[in-house]
């Protein structure tokens, strides 16, 4: 019931702010697209069974069993970058991609932190894919702790 003048949109330094802190939950959206956000995962859920299932079947058009050709980022195939379909409420000269991928992400333990291999292969597939096309400073990711 939160009206949207209520809302105050994060600005970069505020984002930046909070991928550094690694606080990734603080992320909201704007009051109006946070209602239609969930009426959209109760339509989707509903006609797919769930949000995963809408997900692979229609957004990254992947057939289960899902598995990869290769090593994490090796193959184009075993990973996909979109736009956030809803993003948060984020000045609006900040873009938000998510990278899907085919292979795990290895963790330290499960529902843990990443391990140190798994984080320099992320932040590799970063720097090749997006710091090095952009100017210093305009590309941020989580930095797991």
């Amino acid at each position: 019931s939160t009206p949207d003048s209520d809302y105050h949109i994060q600005t970069w330094d505020e984002v930046v702010g909070l991928i550094s802190s690694n606080n990734l939950k603080d992320f909201q959206r704007i009051p109006s697209q946070l209602r239609r956000y969930k009426a959209f995962q109760h339509q989707r859920a509903q006609k797919y069974g769930s949000i995963a299932n809408y997900v692979l079947e229609e957004r990254l058009q992947w057939q289960l069993p899902v598995v990869a050709r290769g090593k994490p980022f090796e193959h184009e195939e075993d990973y996909k970058i979109l736009y956030n379909d809803w993003p948060y409420g984020l000045d609006s000269r900040i873009v938000h991609l998510v990278v899907w991928t085919k292979f795990e992400l290895k963790a330290v333990c499960k529902g843990g932190d990443m391990t140190d291999q798994t984080r320099a292969e992320i932040d590799d597939f970063i720097e090749k894919t997006f710091r090095s096309r952009m100017p210093p400073g305009t590309v941020r990711s989580p930095q797991w702790q």
